[in-house]
């Protein structure tokens, strides 16, 4: 799957611009140019996307990893958070939001806690998946100097956002 394959799924799924998105496959260790190559499936891809659209927002991204089932625990999840947030922190961005659609799934949580997030909330009911309400969890990491210090003003030939 290459890199404007993920970016194509991943609009398709939410609407939204696509700031970053990758895939590790089983053709190579991390693939992060995204050419899996022939024969090759994924095991999981990562994205950024913003936070908000709204322009004060426009330094805060929102990530999202997926792991291909059954595949949970074996470091793909951290490889694909890690090198997200690599690239993450040489942009513009100085936070990165997880917004996590189930409180029960510990998995992500860790995952997320272990890569630097903190708890910031709970939002408890707001979701209504496989017959239940779930609640989604809020938890964020700074990028880079995060709120310490204003933006970097942009380039003279970089466009305003």
């Amino acid at each position: 799957m290459t890199d404007e394959a993920v970016k194509a799924m991943v609009k398709s799924a939410n609407g939204q611009n696509v700031v970053l998105a990758f895939s590790i496959s089983d053709a190579a260790e991390a693939d992060f140019a995204g050419s899996a190559g022939s024969g090759a499936s994924v095991l999981g891809y990562a994205y950024a996307t913003p936070y908000r659209a709204r322009s004060a927002y426009r330094f805060s991204i929102e990530n999202s990893v997926y792991v291909r089932d059954g595949l949970a625990g074996g470091g793909i999840g951290r490889a694909l958070l890690s090198a997200l947030i690599s690239r993450c922190e040489a942009g513009p961005w100085r936070q990165m939001i997880a917004i996590i659609g189930n409180s029960g799934n510990a998995a992500s949580i860790a995952l997320h806690a272990a890569a630097g997030f903190r708890m910031v909330g709970t939002l408890q009911g707001v979701g209504f998946k496989h017959g239940s309400w779930v609640d989604t969890v809020l938890m964020q990491r700074e990028l880079g100097s995060g709120a310490g210090a204003p933006p970097d003003a942009p380039k003279p030939d970089t466009p305003k956002r």
